[in-house]
């Protein structure tokens, strides 16, 4: 693989690795930008519903404050109409009553031992009813008959020998929201009890309710699925349907569900988020699927003053932050392979361009391993690859040099050679050559008459030519010359073969 093809290689899959790792940290930031947003919008629509909540209470407080006095109002002149003995009072008498005073039914409660209940009334589902269970109810009606007005209760208006409750759900007739009056002045044994059960009651109700505002909310945002007011006293109670009913407190103060719908409720993860919330003061956010959707659930704790702390719970379509996330994602997509396409064809380009002088420094050294020392670098950049080609360029010129001096050397030595091997060969004198072992290199015609070897018998051996008393001093001339020694046949050359052949 060539260093082009390297170089564009590593810039692509850098360029790759980045645009991947860009990808990744945009689809967290994203992701949890979006979620940021979605639960931002999901708080300020239950604090929109709470605001409309309680601006409402107000309005409720002055509508219910009118009704509790035309209820006094209808009391007190039912107290002067009304034997003070129930004994002789029956439920048609409290009928015509009831017409009279311009209110829907008069009931009659008396104290038992251990109860108050309904011993007369102009709607016969009353009658019988016992109020022991009926929580703050009860207390004050205690209190009533007791010092004749209520003490301990908060909630309702209190008047002199009255005690007027909030809107409430009957008792007797579930479908029905009634505006209840208590009245007791300690002159007879019962508690006048009249109560207004009319369409506008329920309309009053209804307008100020907080449904209305959370259809709103439904209607302009597509994206919010539900809204709910959580009780968070009895939300999740052994009594609790999966639908967030409740056949025990079904009344509009103690009721699970306090407005809206809960179609998307997983109790267990509902109710502990609920819990949370409130004992924190913190929304509590979390991811889930509830009948096979993928939804985000925002709980919010409201609190009012003098009031119990609820939560609103919102209920948003994940689907829409999937959505814009697939988008999202899909776009950085495209993106990164158009911009991975242009670098792949531009490192390549680029690549090219930074290897042009490595392909250029690359011919120039194969040329001169080839024996062309002529050959030189243009220098166009002062980086390293500028050094190089000088250095280059010097060591080309430098070898040129240096190859010339030689091959004039060699052909002075050749000359010297077949110069001395001319003289060698004509001259008159014995001479061999040796190597440092001591073998024959090359005898000239001399040696051959002179000793009678051929120059290919002679060639190759030892030969043992020296005389003895000059073998010391042969040795010592051997190691002054370790790489070659010239051998002469002189006098005493000529005297040891003499010798040899006696």
């Amino acid at each position: 693989m060539s260093i082009k093809t390297k170089l564009s290689l590593i810039m692509s899959v850098s360029v790759l690795f980045i645009l991947l790792l860009n990808i990744t940290l945009n689809f967290y930031t994203t992701q949890e930008n979006l979620r940021q947003d979605s639960e931002t919008k999901m708080v300020m629509a239950a604090t929109q519903i709470a605001i409309t909540v309680e601006q409402t209470e107000f309005s409720s407080t002055y509508v219910d404050g009118v009704f509790g006095d035309l209820l006094r109002v209808a009391s007190v002149n039912a107290a002067k109409a009304l034997d003070p003995d129930i004994n002789n009072i029956t439920n048609e008498e409290l009928g015509a009553l009831s017409r009279e005073l311009g209110v829907d039914h008069i009931s009659l409660l008396i104290q038992t031992e251990n109860d108050i209940v309904v011993a007369r009334s102009s709607e016969a589902e009353e009658i019988g009813l016992s109020t022991r269970s009926w929580g703050y109810w009860y207390t004050a009606f205690q209190e009533l008959f007791k010092y004749t007005q209520v003490r301990s209760v908060k909630e309702g208006q209190t008047g002199n020998h009255f005690w007027s409750g909030p809107f409430e759900f009957s008792t007797a007739r579930p479908e029905f929201i009634d505006k209840w009056g208590y009245y007791y002045d300690g002159k007879r044994n019962y508690i006048i009890d009249p109560y207004i059960r009319s369409s506008n009651i329920k309309d009053f109700v209804k307008i100020t309710s907080p449904d209305v505002v959370v259809e709103q909310t439904l209607e302009s945002n597509s994206r919010i699925l539900e809204v709910t007011g959580i009780n968070p006293e009895t939300f999740g109670n052994i009594y609790m349907e999966r639908d967030g009913t409740d056949r025990i407190h079904y009344k509009l103060g103690n009721r699970p569900v306090k407005f809206g719908t809960y179609d998307y409720g997983s109790l267990e993860e509902d109710q502990a988020a609920v819990k949370q919330s409130v004992a924190t003061g913190d929304s509590v956010v979390f991811v889930t699927t509830v009948n096979g959707k993928k939804v985000m659930k925002s709980f919010i704790p409201i609190k009012i003053e003098n009031k119990a702390p609820y939560v609103i719970s919102v209920v948003m379509d994940y689907e829409a932050i999937s959505s814009v996330m697939r988008e999202q994602m899909i776009s950085l997509v495209a993106i990164s392979l158009v911009l991975l396409e242009i670098v792949i064809f531009g490192s390549y380009i680029v690549a090219g361009y930074f290897t042009k002088p490595i392909q250029a420094i690359l011919g120039t050294v194969n040329e001169v391993a080839d024996g062309n020392f002529d050959r030189r670098l243009e220098v166009t950049s002062r980086d390293e690859l500028g050094q190089l080609s000088c250095r280059i360029n010097a060591m080309t010129r430098n070898l040129g040099h240096y190859t010339s001096q030689l091959k004039q050397m060699v052909d002075e030595h050749q000359s010297v050679k077949e110069y001395l091997e001319s003289v060698i060969n004509q001259t008159a004198d014995a001479i061999h050559t040796t190597d440092i072992e001591g073998k024959v290199i090359s005898v000239n015609k001399a040696f051959e008459q002179l000793y009678g070897w051929k120059s290919y018998e002679a060639i190759g051996r030892k030969l043992d030519i020296v005389p003895p008393e000059l073998e010391d001093e042969e040795k010592r001339t051997a190691e002054a010359s370790p790489r070659r020694r010239t051998a002469g046949s002189d006098r005493n050359c000529a005297k040891a073969k003499g010798r040899q052949h006696d």
